[in-house]
């Protein structure tokens, strides 16, 4: 266990709009739903069950005042007949289903889907089948299915079902997080990359549709953030940027809970952020912001009259933590009622893999580490992590995968004098992303897995707490 110095943290009250938005510089570009191209999603099977929905710029589902459609068959309709998201289903049953071939168009440009087998011709798409998962780097549970990501493009599958690629950026996907952007219970999709922001909302009855999204007028994206930044009830979108000299800026951009947002503030920040993530670590009802640095450091900043500004100075956690990392949502691991941070990712030194949980919000804040650099508790090639209190014991719990080992990391307050983090090893998952999602509803989390294999679901059991290996 390691001890931090404690912050000095500042009592502040928010407010929805601290600058004038006329005063400020524009630093996000809205993505429109403006239909641009369409897609087509085949699969085998009698009936043959094809997804098409018109995509936007990003690749993603838009709603299309007419998406024609043609196939070697009869069809019930020549016209796609979509959701309000712009989501349809096309159904079609007849001899030799493997071989029919669906076509749909838009404004000139045509994609096909043939089965299981592939036509593209740009700027429209037509995809049949997934990406392999093989080298997904995040997974999530949203639109009622598992989200992963696959280079520049994110992909969602039904339980058992065929994947449909949901979105197609210009660039490499940084990360996704399972979100609210509404009140539907259902998880909705953030999802950004160096070049733009998109949140994808999900379909009660599965799928995932463009949302919002937002490219940077200048600079690029560190992280982004969905919660209720303002205060006032609503999901808003909070968004950190990297600006081309040192620094960057912080940009919230305020929802009205049907979708629709604006930016209200925007602060200069001096920190060039490789993550960041927001929560109320003081308890004072106030959300912070908390933002790992280029150094890999953690950093802290809050709204000070109409600006953020820092809350501490100096180095004070040194978590090493490189490019690729990521600030997991933070929850509570200590059980006082604060939450705790989450980061993990690629040390800068390159010598693997880290986990940390720092308990920032403590009156006593510590730094504890999942890989000690010893023997076996060396740093992994790879990790997979997963939060969620998988003991039922009211605090959250660590879940590590990394290339052969599989553990599970608790806070273990059998000494009250000498609280501890613990790491408990289990049989070895397969390689690849975690998240943590109660699938079958029996109130035990269990394990959404992206890897070489496939999507696989790990069905939790509650597991006891057991005493293992303190870092």
């Amino acid at each position: 266990m390691l001890r931090a110095t404690p912050l000095l943290l500042l009592t502040l009250s928010a407010c929805k709009s601290c600058q004038d938005p006329a005063a400020e510089p524009v630093d996000l570009d809205p993505v429109t739903a403006d239909a641009v191209g369409v897609y087509v999603a085949g699969s085998t099977g009698d009936p043959a069950r094809f997804v098409v929905f018109a995509t936007n710029g990003a690749g993603a589902s838009v709603p299309a005042t007419s998406v024609s459609l043609r196939a070697d068959v009869p069809l019930a309709g020549e016209t796609l007949v979509a959701d309000a998201g712009g989501w349809g289903v096309v159904e079609v049953s007849g001899t030799g289903t493997q071989g029919i071939a669906l076509t749909a168009g838009i404004g000139g440009g045509e994609a096909s889907g043939v089965g299981l087998r592939t036509q593209r011709a740009l700027p429209v798409w037509a995809d049949a089948g997934a990406a392999s998962p093989g080298d997904a780097r995040d997974v999530a549970w949203a639109g009622n299915g598992a989200a992963w990501v696959s280079g520049r493009e994110v992909w969602w599958a039904p339980p058992g079902g065929t994947a449909v690629r949901v979105l197609a950026l210009a660039d490499t996907v940084t990360g996704i997080q399972a979100v609210q952007g509404d009140d539907d219970g259902v998880d909705d999709l953030l999802v950004w990359s160096p070049g733009s922001v998109t949140l994808l909302r999900g379909r009660d009855d599965g799928g995932l549709v463009f949302g919002a999204g937002w490219t940077p007028a200048r600079g690029t994206v560190a992280g982004a953030f969905v919660g209720d930044v303002a205060g006032d009830g609503e999901q808003d979108v909070a968004i950190t940027l990297n600006l081309d000299g040192a620094g960057g800026r912080f940009v919230v951009m305020t929802g009205n809970g049907v979708w629709e947002f604006s930016q209200a503030e925007a602060s200069d920040i001096s920190t060039v952020a490789v993550a960041m993530t927001m929560d109320d670590l003081d308890a004072d009802g106030v959300l912070e912001l908390t933002l790992l640095d280029e150094g890999g450091v953690l950093r802290r900043w809050a709204r000070l009259g109409d600006s953020w500004t820092p809350t501490s100075t100096g180095i004070l956690y040194e978590l090493g933590l490189g490019a690729g990392a990521r600030l997991h949502p933070p929850q509570d691991f200590d059980g006082d009622g604060v939450p705790d941070i989450v980061a993990a990712g690629p040390l800068r030194d390159g010598s693997g893999w880290q986990a940390w949980v720092v308990t920032i919000g403590s009156d006593d804040p510590s730094m504890f580490r999942a890989y000690n650099g010893e023997g076996d508790r060396s740093a992994p090639s790879s990790l997979g992590v997963a939060v969620g209190d998988f003991t039922g014991d009211g605090r959250a719990d660590l879940a590590l995968s990394a290339p052969g080992a599989f553990t599970r990391g608790n806070w273990d307050t059998s000494d009250p004098e000498n609280p501890a983090f613990r790491l408990v090893e289990y049989d070895p998952l397969p390689e690849g992303a975690l998240a943590a999602r109660d699938l079958d509803y029996d109130d035990v989390l269990d394990l959404i897995v992206a890897g070489e294999g496939g999507v696989s679901t790990v069905h939790g059991e509650r597991i006891p707490d057991v005493p293992g290996t303190s870092s």
